[in-house]
Formats: C-alpha cells, sequence, structure tokens
C-alpha cells in the first residue's frame, strides 16, 4: 500500500503543475493595475508632498513604524515607507479586488476605507490600536491622492 503512494505522488505533483493554480499575490499585482505611472499632465498642481506631508502623517501615527507597515515584511504585505510602496496593493485589497491607492480618486482607495474605518474593510481601522488620524491628517491624505499621489 506504501508503494501505491510513492508512485502516485509525484503522478499528482506533475498533473497539479500542468493544471496550474491561479494565485494573486500582492507583489506581482495579478489583475490590479495599481501601480499606474504617474503622469503630472493627469493630476491638479502638486500642494501636498509625501515626504514633507503624508509621510510624517503615518510616522506620526506609528503607521510607517519598523513594528507596523514600516518593517521589512509589513502586515498585509503592505509598506508606507514610500509613495511607491504606498499604491499597493497589499495583501487585503487584492482579496477585495482593489488598489490600496487609486490615483485621484481617494474614494476608491482602499486606504482611506481602512483610516476611516469604513465598511467591508478586512481587520481594524487603521492605525490598529491607536487614535483615528485626524480630519486634518486624512483631509491632507486625500489630497495627495486626488494630485495623483506622487512620490515628491
Amino acid at each position: 500500500m506504501l508503494s501505491f503512494f510513492k508512485g502516485i505522488i509525484p503522478v499528482l505533483l506533475i498533473a497539479l503543475t500542468f493544471l496550474g493554480c491561479e494565485h494573486v499575490d500582492a507583489n506581482d499585482g495579478g489583475e490590479l493595475e495599481c501601480n499606474i505611472p504617474f503622469e503630472a499632465s493627469d493630476y491638479p498642481a502638486s500642494t501636498v508632498s509625501f515626504s514633507s506631508d503624508v509621510a510624517p502623517i503615518f510616522a506620526n501615527n506609528s503607521c510607517s513604524s519598523q513594528f507596523c507597515h514600516g518593517a521589512p515584511t509589513p502586515p498585509s504585505n503592505y509598506s508606507l515607507l514610500d509613495a511607491e510602496s504606498a499604491l499597493g496593493p497589499g495583501n487585503e485589497a487584492v482579496q477585495l479586488e482593489t488598489c490600496n491607492i487609486t490615483r485621484g480618486d481617494p474614494d476608491n482607495s482602499y486606504l482611506i476605507d481602512k483610516l476611516t474605518g469604513a465598511a467591508g474593510i478586512i481587520g481594524e481601522q487603521m492605525p490598529f490600536g491607536g487614535n483615528p488620524v485626524s480630519s486634518a491628517e486624512l483631509t491632507t491624505i486625500r489630497q495627495w491622492i486626488i494630485e495623483g499621489a506622487p512620490d515628491n
């Protein structure tokens, strides 16, 4: 009986290889088009800077700390260390078939949903275990997304 299982395992592995399994990994973005290149002419003039305005909001709320979305292996495979990484998609956004940031459209950006605790998010409102971002901070992040979420 044991020899039967030893013989069938290679056959099953070969069959699985040819049949394949569809897997969407946040690193490759799957079918999502979240990392659309920034074209300044497509968005309003920048008044909000990621490095000067948005990144400090994430830092002040511990979102980009080494224990959260600034870690080498961040939760949900979603990093907030730089503008390009913030575009995502992280694992939760992939699971929901959305983008963490939709350039020009904060109302269709999962990051805004997570920060506001909107219905339909996976897990908890962010920042987890802390106070929600202030309305002024949220306005700044929303404006940055309206302006195309540039890496500036």
